[in-house]
């Protein structure tokens, strides 16, 4: 795909145009370090009266951040634990206020206003209180003041909010795109200096389609951070049209298809759309958090020669949260369901993190 032989090219590697760049990393890393350590030492920051923990990534773009939080919160509630999940719900109308979504029964109507992955999150996971808003600390409260007997918070992308503190922080790393070309932004791709991940308690290496090895360099340099490590992968579990209904996948077998995806790191749904033994005839790769609502981009997309040519438009869970508002869609759009799956050590990491629930100093 163009967008991955993009961030190979510029991000991935070091050429002349990183270099270039690399004094402004200097300048942002060295921001970066003091405002951890204004937070470790001297700036408030807030304790929640709940366990917290803290899912996020050390690159900018996808590395699998929502499918391991819709996995855990639904491992930790099946496993006993009162979970909740809060996330920002980035670009939506609801990301400036702090309102629920979902409650322990239901998806509340207001979801609709939530954002792609806070949509999607709540929809996934029935009988998970979620809440959306950036202020992390009035969702925390509001969480906690609507559900009593709450024993822990998700925050959804958070690594980098410092201004709560985290009983647990868990890092995701995409097995392909690793730490970028090793420098901060804008030469790289990293949010912040490698040193952060001291400050992190679990690592999970996301391995996209989960196939070979993992690369002997990348496993060394997770194990000698001293960090709990664990690996998983995406699985395909299914396919439905606009309408939700469910597609049986041999029924599909042998069409042809058009991959429309609009997230930050398109690779793990292609390699999912490839199982579907399917024939792709190329895909259109949008920004993250794409919008939609414009007319003329939905045009575009259904006017293209591939679309035409297809029998059916193949997209991302993620996607299909705005997507389903467009009814020109209808005819050919089907859903593949992705969800993150462990290659072992499920019981390992709950007992881990109950664990580390276990011994945590909650405020009353």
């Amino acid at each position: 795909m163009a967008c991955r032989s993009c961030i190979e090219k510029h991000f991935t590697h070091r050429s002349i145009i990183n270099y270039l760049l690399y004094p402004f990393s200097l300048i942002f890393s060295l921001i970066l370090i003091l405002r951890r350590s204004l937070y470790k030492h001297i700036l408030p920051r807030y304790k929640a009266p709940v366990f917290i923990i803290s899912i996020g990534n050390m690159i900018v773009g996808g590395s699998g951040k929502t499918p391991f939080t819709i996995y855990l919160a639904d491992l930790l509630n099946r496993n006993g634990i009162r979970t909740a999940v809060s996330h920002r719900g980035y670009k939506s109308k609801l990301e400036n206020t702090v309102t629920i979504v979902s409650n322990w029964n239901e998806l509340l109507p207001v979801s609709d206003d939530a954002g792609d992955e806070a949509w999607l999150i709540a929809k996934r996971l029935t009988g998970i209180p979620v809440v959306v808003g950036k202020n992390r600390k009035q969702a925390i409260s509001l969480l906690c003041n609507t559900f009593p007997g709450l024993d822990c918070i998700i925050l959804d992308d958070s690594f980098q909010h410092l201004k709560v503190i985290h009983n647990l922080d868990v890092i995701i790393i995409s097995e392909w795109l690793k730490f970028g070309n090793g420098f901060v932004l804008p030469a790289g791709m990293l949010r912040e200096p490698m040193s952060a991940i001291s400050d992190s308690d679990i690592l999970i290496l996301n391995r996209i389609g989960g196939d070979g090895i993992i690369n002997p360099d990348l496993s060394q340099q997770l194990y000698s951070t001293g960090k709990e490590m664990f690996s998983g992968r995406y699985i395909s579990t299914g396919v439905y049209d606009f309408y939700g209904k469910e597609i049986n996948i041999d029924e599909i077998s042998g069409d042809t298809a058009l991959l429309l995806a609009g997230v930050g790191n398109p690779s793990g749904f292609d390699l999912s759309v490839k199982a579907l033994n399917i024939h792709n005839l190329g895909g259109i790769i949008l920004n993250d958090h794409f919008d939609y609502s414009d007319t003329k981009a939905r045009k575009s997309i259904l006017e293209s020669d591939q679309a035409k040519t297809a029998k059916w438009i193949i997209t991302t869970e993620k996607d299909y949260a705005k997507l389903r508002h467009y009814q020109e869609f209808s005819e050919k759009l089907l859903v593949l369901r992705i969800n993150f799956m462990l290659d072992n050590g499920e019981e390992k990491l709950i007992a881990y993190v109950n664990n580390k629930l276990k011994g945590a100093e909650i405020p009353v």
